[in-house]
């Protein structure tokens, strides 16, 4: 499927640094998907994940935040996705010096860790 070679493709641009050509790649993905109703917490934590890794994390954290609620929405989500992106979310604020925000994130982590053993 076209989305996921692009999704292939954001990831070897972000392996190589170029910047533009990744979160391009990422774009079109999620573009595809939305258009074709599919799920798209997946590229939206990469999206996020490389806009926070090419210094972009105020972008970062709207389309990581974009990625928990798709991922609270969809049914049968996996708790560790949850997580996962909890936790960039609190090093993305953690970051931008927002210590409290970043506390938030951490314990919501923690709640889903402890009610999902």
């Amino acid at each position: 499927h076209v989305a996921e070679v692009l999704a292939d493709l954001g990831r070897a641009h972000l392996g190589l640094g170029a910047q533009s050509e990744c979160i391009a790649a990422f774009g079109r993905a999620l573009l595809i998907r939305e258009r074709e109703q599919m799920d798209i917490g997946d590229l939206l934590l990469l999206k996020g994940d490389a806009l926070f890794h090419f210094g972009q994390v105020e972008d970062g954290i709207v389309v990581l935040e974009r990625a928990l609620l798709s991922k609270q929405r969809s049914t049968g989500s996996d708790p560790d996705e949850h997580v996962a992106i909890l936790s960039r979310l609190a090093a993305a604020y953690r970051q931008l010096g927002n210590l409290q925000e970043a506390s938030s994130m951490l314990r919501k982590t923690v709640r889903i860790k402890e009610t999902s053993r």
